[in-house]
């Protein structure tokens, strides 16, 4: 799955080239037009085939606007945030609403999967991260150290660690299983927008808003390795 997270209009992808070495996945992407495109539009998230263009479905039951994505290829789910405070599970082969994750105050502004430890976390402008039994749904912790919304998150499963990005201008380092913030970074001037990681270098990239400035971050330490100045933060990162 890819995620590009701005706060609307977020869109996800499933398909592609098949590893062979791997085990197939369970979700057949022929049977959904082969590579599909999965968009938020107001209240509704969209599922095109990218093949033929043809839209295969419109997912309806959130109340509010759309505002992030994630996509479990595997397993063939989708989860999506609302405005209306709530996270929902969607089975893309049957197209049926599976569950309503509630418990957030405010609008849910970020979505991320963790397939290691079989969980979905939720951001929220309530400044909270929510961890969500990813079968069931059950709430199972609340991160809370963040002062302001949190716009963004990104699980690394190799180091079972969750990275948050927040609108207080800081990245937040937690520890997946225990809920324990184990790192907070600080030097963005403006709110962090986007994060993304880059296990393979050890990396993690946040954006802050506006666009300008991308900071390079040591995954494990938590260092500040360098600051980039340019028009690539602004729109979500992805490596």
């Amino acid at each position: 799955a890819v995620m590009f997270p701005p706060t609307v209009g977020s869109v996800a992808f499933a398909g592609g080239d098949e590893d062979k070495s791997q085990k197939p996945p369970k979700l057949d992407c022929k049977a959904l037009g082969g590579r599909i495109l999965c968009t938020a539009e107001g209240c509704d998230i969209v599922i095109t085939s990218l093949s033929t263009g043809e839209q295969l479905q419109r997912l309806q039951g959130h109340s509010g606007t759309v505002t992030c994505l994630d996509l479990d290829v595997g397993e063939g789910l989708l989860f999506s945030g609302s405005v209306d405070c709530t996270v929902r599970k969607w089975d893309l082969l049957s197209y049926e609403l599976l569950a309503t994750l509630e418990g957030h105050e405010k609008m849910v502004s970020a979505v991320a999967l963790s397939e290691r430890f079989s969980v979905v976390f939720s951001g929220s402008a309530d400044g909270t991260i929510r961890k969500w039994e990813f079968e069931t749904g059950a709430h199972l912790a609340t991160f809370e150290g963040h002062h302001l919304i949190v716009t963004c998150l990104a699980a690394c499963d190799e180091e079972g660690v969750l990275f948050s990005g927040s609108g207080d201008g800081t990245v937040r380092k937690w520890d997946m299983p225990s809920g324990r913030l184990l790192q907070t970074l600080a030097g963005h001037e403006l709110p962090v927008t986007a994060i993304t990681l880059d296990p393979s270098q050890g990396a993690v990239y946040s954006g802050e808003l506006g666009g300008c400035v991308v900071k390079v971050w040591d995954l494990r330490n938590g260092e500040l390795r360098e600051t980039q100045h340019g028009g690539i933060a602004g729109c979500g990162l992805e490596f």
